[in-house]
């Protein structure tokens, strides 16, 4: 019988695991590999382009992410780190964890990520324009840091606000259903 559940369930602001920094894998095997797809499955669920481990309630160093408009760009980064860095830009984003907000955030141009695959091999990958934007955005979940940490404090205070009265009206929408 088969007890596999197809997708995960969805972390969100404040829980804890979205602050703490993760493990590295030590070894991939067949459960990182089945969690990795249930990661893929989630994400493509949720309508995201990223998503990292902790989002989804495991604290390792494992993202997938597709940038893809066409779901044909899928890319597992395990253990990722960033080795270069080029210029800089501010863009705005969202997150799967703080669903329907968005926030302006600088992130690097250009970078280059260090990672194993899911054959445990090691690669490098050059990333700009989104590409770059998520994978900074998901290391970050990786390093226990949020988008909101990357703003302003003054930002970051609006952003809550709005962010909690969003939470408030989708809590009161559904009670009432």
């Amino acid at each position: 019988m088969d007890t596999h559940v197809p997708w995960l369930t969805l972390y969100t602001y404040p829980d804890d695991i979205l602050q703490q920094p993760c493990e590295d894998i030590d070894e991939i095997d067949g459960e990182i590999n089945q969690f990795a797809q249930d990661m893929v499955q989630t994400m493509y669920s949720c309508n995201g382009i990223g998503l990292a481990a902790p989002q989804v309630g495991r604290s390792i160093r494992l993202l997938v992410m597709d940038c893809s408009d066409d779901m044909s760009g899928l890319k597992y980064f395990i253990n990722p780190e960033i080795i270069e860095t080029v210029g800089r830009e501010q863009k705005r984003e969202g997150c799967l964890s703080f669903p329907g907000l968005e926030l302006q955030v600088p992130r690097f141009k250009k970078i280059a990520v260090k990672a194993l695959n899911l054959r445990g091999d090691e690669f490098v990958y050059d990333a700009e324009g989104l590409e770059a934007i998520c994978l900074q955005h998901e290391i970050d979940h990786l390093d226990g840091i949020t988008f909101l940490n990357r703003v302003s404090r003054q930002q970051r205070r609006h952003a809550l606000r709005k962010w909690e009265k969003q939470k408030k009206n989708l809590n009161h929408m559904e009670s009432e259903t």
